[in-house]
């Protein structure tokens, strides 16, 4: 079960990386006006990418 959860994690993780990373912040502003600079979306879209892959690192290392 631990294994699924983890799984599901690490897709979330991966998902809204790459979908703040590649959306166009011109289309990400009109979902969400009041977002903030683009350097700060693509740079959170950065971490959550890095957490999925460490995320994902950690769950191959446990077996």
């Amino acid at each position: 079960m631990r294994f699924f959860i983890n799984i599901i994690k690490v897709l979330l993780f991966l998902g809204v990386g790459t979908a703040l990373f590649i959306i166009p912040y011109e289309k990400f502003q009109i979902w969400f006006p009041q977002a903030p600079k683009v350097a700060v979306v693509k740079v959170a879209g950065i971490v959550s990418l890095l957490c999925g892959i460490i995320i994902m690192v950690l769950m191959l290392s446990e077996k």
